[in-house]
């Protein structure tokens, strides 16, 4: 088996002025595993090529207003295509002998599977000292996501067949015989969700000190999500809140 993989890597940190920076990166790389399988018992022409590339990109916006307030832009994108190729290509079916525990013909399976993701986010971010007895940090934003995963396996040639394989009606009349089995499956999924805060709230994290230390972080959301192909889709709106005190 060989086992080949290309990358690619490209990285970008600019400070544009003293209150604005911008950094990007992007990385692809592609998958080729030749011969997969190969083994004692499976010759060259019963395995399978897995090959496929992928791409990797993001982007981050920094404004600073001030020494305490700044805010932040960010985007985010992933790419993959999978395959997995018999090496007889998709019309010749894999064999194997029962009695002798080879394999023949081709690879068992032929698949294809392509997945993406897109994120953004876009919040502001405001530092308060001496507010309310401390120090707290508040933080404004929204975010959105979206993907899609997209997978199709099925054997070469629709079924894969076991040869020599002993079958009796009665017992120890046995009689060899061949099998063959048939299996696949097409899943297509894509979805999204989208998050801010609750418009009459905003996050906070803060401390102070009266007597004891303590700590709260409160995050009041609104979430919708969505799964195609159907167009009913659940709307979630809550609010969490962790604290503590020593």
């Amino acid at each position: 088996m060989l086992n080949l993989v290309t990358k690619a890597f490209g990285k970008l940190a600019y400070q544009i002025n003293p209150n604005n920076r911008l950094w990007t990166f992007v990385e692809y790389e592609y998958w080729n595993m030749q011969n997969f399988g190969l083994s004692v018992n499976r010759p060259v022409e019963a395995t399978n090529d897995q090959v496929g590339p992928a791409v990797a990109m993001a982007f981050n916006f920094l404004h600073t207003f001030t020494e305490n307030t700044f805010s932040e832009i960010k985007l985010g994108y992933y790419d993959e295509y999978w395959e997995q190729r018999p090496n007889q290509g998709r019309d010749v079916p894999q064999r194997y002998d029962w009695l002798t525990g080879l394999y023949s013909g081709n690879s068992s399976w032929a698949a294809q599977n392509g997945t993406n993701q897109f994120t953004a986010s876009a919040t502001v971010t405001h530092h308060a000292d001496d507010f309310i007895k401390g120090s707290h940090d508040f933080k404004v934003g929204v975010e959105y996501m979206r993907g899609k995963d997209n997978m199709k396996m099925e054997y070469a040639a629709g079924f894969t067949y076991t040869d020599n394989y002993p079958f009796s009606y009665y017992y120890y009349d046995y009689r060899y015989t061949t099998f063959a089995y048939s299996y696949g499956f097409d899943i297509k999924s894509n979805g999204w969700k989208s998050s801010s805060l609750s418009p009459s709230g905003i996050g906070w994290v803060s401390s102070w000190t009266p007597s004891t230390f303590s700590t709260a972080a409160c995050r009041p959301a609104f979430m919708a999500k969505s799964t195609a192909p159907t167009t009913d889709w659940p709307v979630q709106s809550a609010i969490r809140c962790i604290s503590g005190s020593e």
